[in-house]
C-alpha cells in the first residue's frame, strides 16, 4: 500500500468516526438519523471519488508519488534477487517476477543494468528479464542501488500523465572493489482503473520506466 493510499485511508476512518458522532443515540427521530447517516456516507464517497479521480495532482501528492518511484526502485532490486534465487519455491520467484511487470509501465520497457555498458546486448525487457529468471538462467549479476534522487522532478505532460527522473548509483555487489555504473530511470504516474468495491475509480499510480 502506498503512502498517498494509507492518507485516504485515515481520511474514511475520520470521516467515520464523525459520523459515529454526530448518529449518536442522542438522535430522536430514527428515521431521520438513518437518513442523515445516508447523507453523511454518501458525502464523504463523493469527497473520496473526486479525490482519487483529481485531473491534477498537488505539490504534495507529487512529492509523495517521487517517494514511492524511489521505493519502488528499491524493491525493484529486491524482486530481482528473489527471482534469481534457485533456492526459493517458484510460487516465491513467480510473485517476484509479477511485482517486476506491476513496478513498470510496460513490460517492454527497455532496461540497462549489466556492467558492460558498450555491449549492444546491455539492454533487456522486462519481459525477457522475468523470463530468464524464472528459467534459471539470469542475465544480470547480483546488484544493489545507493544513493538515489530525484533528478528531474515530476511534471505535467498531456493530459493524464506526469513524467520525472531518478538517478542512483548501481553496485554490482560480486565486484571486489564493487563496480559502480550511474543509471537514470524514468518515472511516470498515469491514471489506473481500481477496484474499491462495487465501484471501479481512474486513480493515479507510480510507474518505473526505462533504466540507461
Amino acid at each position: 500500500m502506498t503512502k498517498i493510499e494509507m492518507i485516504k485511508i485515515l481520511k474514511i476512518s475520520f470521516l467515520l468516526i464523525a459520523l459515529s458522532i454526530l448518529c449518536a443515540p442522542s438522535c430522536n427521530d430514527e428515521q431521520e438519523a438513518n437518513n442523515r447517516e445516508e447523507e453523511i456516507l454518501n458525502s464523504a464517497k463523493n469527497d473520496i471519488k473526486k479525490e482519487f479521480e483529481s485531473d491534477y495532482l498537488d505539490e504534495a501528492a507529487l512529492f509523495a508519488h517521487e517517494a514511492a518511484a524511489i521505493q519502488k526502485l528499491i524493491d525493484f532490486s529486491d524482486y530481482v534477487k528473489v527471482l534469481a534465487d534457485t533456492s526459493l519455491e517458484l510460487s516465491f520467484r513467480e510473485k517476484a517476477g509479477e511485482m517486476i511487470a506491476n513496478s513498470f509501465q510496460s513490460k517492454n520497457i527497455l532496461i540497462s543494468l549489466n556492467q558492460d555498458t558498450e555491449s549492444p546486448q546491455n539492454e533487456i525487457t522486462i519481459q525477457l528479464l522475468i523470463t530468464s529468471g524464472l528459467e534459471n538462467k539470469p542475465i544480470i549479476p547480483p546488484f544493489h542501488f545507493d544513493s538515489l534522487r530525484i533528478q528531474e522532478p515530476l511534471k505535467r505532460m498531456g493530459n493524464s500523465t506526469y513524467e520525472g527522473k531518478i538517478t542512483c548509483i548501481q553496485s554490482f555487489t560480486q565486484s571486489s572493489p564493487a563496480e559502480k555504473v550511474t543509471r537514470t530511470i524514468d518515472i511516470f504516474v498515469s491514471k489506473k482503473d481500481k477496484v474499491f468495491g462495487p465501484d471501479t475509480l481512474k486513480v493515479w499510480n507510480t510507474f518505473l520506466g526505462e533504466i540507461r
